[in-house]
């Protein structure tokens, strides 16, 4: 519903919370574009871009609260994350955990591991099927990003651009997720 100020307000049904205090929080500002979210580093499938320019700290924060939202979307609080030995990988980690977080969903830190351990660890990890598993790949070092599984389905296509769409909306899920460490391999 849009009210007088140009808002778009969160229905009844919602668990957005519609307080007047918070309403600009959590209310989409119609016609309103965020400058920092690239949308050329949102892929088919993954999300990659150069580390401090098009993928910062703030902005891998940002998705990780738009996954969790969509975690909580399909009916899940728990989702695993991991990185690889790439030296801003850690970094960009904990942005993303602090999102997650933020969403209300409760983080699993399997640490630096291979991807294919991440896609693992959503399938045996108690409750946890969903995942992100920040990766440059292939990609030259300055290059960085993220590989992300919801509720058993690796993200790809639309469901990659629905993360910009609600991370361009500012329509995220709010809450205080906890946070574990996992020590998945072996030392």
């Amino acid at each position: 519903m849009v009210n007088e100020s140009g808002l778009v307000e969160a229905g009844a049904d919602s668990k957005q919370t519609t307080n007047p205090i918070f309403l600009e929080k959590n209310s989409i500002q119609v016609g309103a574009e965020s400058e920092d979210v690239p949308k050329s580093i949102f892929r088919a499938y993954d999300i990659r871009g150069v580390v401090d320019e098009t993928l910062t700290g703030p902005l891998v924060e940002k998705i990780g609260q738009a996954v969790g939202s969509e975690v909580k979307k399909a009916g899940k609080n728990r989702v695993v994350i991991g990185r690889d030995g790439r030296l801003h990988s850690l970094r960009l980690s904990e942005s993303l955990a602090k999102g997650i977080q933020a969403s209300g969903c409760d983080v699993i830190d399997v640490g630096q591991v291979p991807t294919p351990v991440l896609y693992f660890a959503t399938h045996f990890v108690d409750d946890a099927t969903s995942g992100v598993m920040i990766t440059g790949s292939h990609n030259p070092p300055e290059y960085n990003g993220l590989k992300i599984v919801i509720d058993g389905d690796t993200l790809s296509g639309d469901s990659i651009l629905e993360l910009y769409e609600r991370i361009q909306s500012n329509t995220y899920e709010e809450g205080d997720g906890a946070i574990e460490k996992l020590m998945i391999l072996p030392d």
